[in-house]
């Protein structure tokens, strides 16, 4: 297996040595401008610290790519790029089976990484397991999402098994509200979201997502009881987002929240003029 290197310090070292070789012929803006073409000289350099081989090539016919990318995280140094091409170059199957629950969390999002720039395809089942996981991170699972609205509706059988008769995370409706197909198990987790009142904000933008214009008598009747100014203002959007109309503005000049945003939008425009 090949050694673990840290790369900044590498490349630390061997700019330091092209400064000293330059002889000061060359300013410090002059080295900052510079830098791009000499990390790309780097990168191609033949380095004894790398038994003559460029970073490209270090890694390049490395056997055990997995068991390198582990040692990394376990090390703590910081996995670099050469790592993660390589390990793109592995089936899919090989990267998914080290993301377990059990997983830490720098394998779990540095694998998220190489199975982007794989493009990989086949990772639905594994993300949803992570997601429903109760050991992931909020990153893991920010990070799972991103990659899963892409794919919702083949995620949604496995969400609604995984949820039985549970109430659904926030990530969880996330995912569910960029569902193509509509499904009123969904149409309801979404309106049933706008009863908690601290989260109508969240549950108007999931809404916009789901573009379901039936929708809207639902949230025209929950938004006559709303009383605070960012969730009547949020849910209004939402409503004349998917095609809706709000009859009449609401009053909401003494509210606290809405002298707020209406000093910040004031100062906004301020700052635009002067």
């Amino acid at each position: 297996m090949k050694k673990i290197i840290d790369v900044d310090k590498l490349f630390e070292k061997y700019l330091r040595a092209q400064i000293a070789a330059d002889k000061g012929k060359h300013t410090e803006e002059e080295w900052l401008e510079k830098l791009p073409q000499v990390y790309s000289e780097f990168e191609s350099a033949p380095l004894k610290e790398l038994d003559g081989l460029s970073l490209k090539e270090y890694y390049a016919d490395e056997k055990d790519i997995v068991a390198v990318w582990l040692e990394y995280i376990v090390s703590g140094v910081p996995l670099n790029d050469y790592v993660i091409d390589r390990l793109c170059l592995e089936d899919e199957s090989v990267i998914l089976d080290k993301m377990t629950e059990d997983a830490d969390e720098e394998v779990l999002l540095s694998g998220i990484d190489a199975l982007r720039k794989k493009g990989a395809k086949n990772f639905v089942n594994r993300y949803i397991d992570l997601l429903f996981s109760k050991k992931g991170c909020h990153h893991v699972k920010d990070e799972l999402v991103e990659d899963l609205v892409d794919v919702a509706d083949r995620a949604k059988p496995l969400i609604f098994d995984k949820l039985g008769d549970k109430r659904p995370s926030s990530v969880v409706c996330d995912l569910l509200s960029r569902v193509r197909v509509k499904d009123e198990r969904i149409k309801r987790i979404l309106l049933d979201g706008l009863k908690n009142g601290d989260k109508v904000p969240e549950f108007s933008a999931y809404l916009i997502n789901y573009d379901d214009e039936t929708c809207i008598p639902e949230m025209l009747e929950y938004l006559s009881g709303v009383t605070d100014f960012l969730s009547y203002r949020e849910l209004s959007n939402a409503i004349e987002a998917l095609g809706g109309t709000v009859d009449a503005a609401r009053d909401f000049s003494d509210n606290e929240d809405y002298l707020k945003v209406k000093r910040a939008e004031d100062d906004s425009n301020k700052n635009k003029t002067e």
